[in-house]
């Protein structure tokens, strides 16, 4: 194989790869951090115009059927969006970690990965604390966590099953 500098090619590949991983675990933390910095209004704007989406869709779907509140279930919406989204988020950071872990270490280690997602939850929460109109909630840590351990269990899984990398 073609050596480069002292190094083959698939070493080159890894930490490559390696590198990537690294700053998408960063990226992912700064984009958490970003929708957290948001203020309250901005916040739930952003997940009313999902919901009227998601509501108008609903309606057209339902409305042979039966009638409701489109004023409850708008705001019910955001309710769930704002969950989901929380879940998702630390859905795909706990993937992320996981996967930079193991492209460092060469072994998964899924309570190390889940635990700094945890914590950075915890930091993520801490820090609404300072956000005008948002106020830290071990609700929504609880949410992120329900992301992360799925995160855990779906990528445990998939490696349990696959023994190549990632990328």
């Amino acid at each position: 194989m073609a050596q480069v500098q002292g190094y083959d090619k698939k070493e080159i590949v890894k930490r490559k790869q390696t590198y990537i991983l690294g700053v998408s675990v960063v990226y992912m933390m700064q984009i958490i951090s970003g929708f957290s910095a948001d203020t309250a209004a901005v916040s739930k704007g952003k997940s009313y115009i999902l919901a009227k989406l998601c509501e108008g869709i609903i309606q057209k779907l339902t409305a042979p059927f039966f009638s409701y509140d489109r004023v409850v279930l708008t705001r019910e919406l955001v309710n769930f969006i704002r969950k989901c989204a929380h879940a998702l988020e630390f859905f795909l950071l706990a993937s992320l970690f996981m996967a930079f872990v193991r492209a460092v270490t060469g072994k998964t280690k899924q309570k190390f990965a889940a635990l700094m997602s945890i914590l950075f939850a915890f930091f993520d929460e801490f820090h609404q604390a300072f956000v005008p109109g948002r106020a830290p909630s071990f609700f929504d840590v609880a949410i992120d966590s329900v992301g992360i351990i799925i995160a855990v269990v779906a990528l445990h899984c998939f490696f349990r099953r696959n023994t190549y990398n990632i990328i």
